[in-house]
């Protein structure tokens, strides 16, 4: 990505963590999103939170341990 954005220095690249898998805080997904997170936060890059957006309800309940499906 790094490379990209070099290369398109006009362009907005949007990043993106991964949708929720069911392994909640324990798994790999979980914390390839944080280190996504970071590094977005770390060099003021722009971030589509999937795992964030899905994790919560409308009143703010938190559910790590979900998975994107309709079920």
């Amino acid at each position: 990505m790094n490379q990209l954005e070099l290369d398109f220095p006009d362009m907005v690249f949007v990043y993106m963590t991964g949708h929720l898998d069911g392994t909640g805080t324990d798994g790999v997904l979980y914390r390839s999103n944080n280190r996504i997170r970071n590094y977005c936060a770390a060099n003021d890059k722009v971030l589509f939170d999937f795992a964030d957006i899905e994790s919560y309800d409308p009143d703010g309940e938190y559910y790590p341990d979900e998975t994107d499906t309709c079920g």
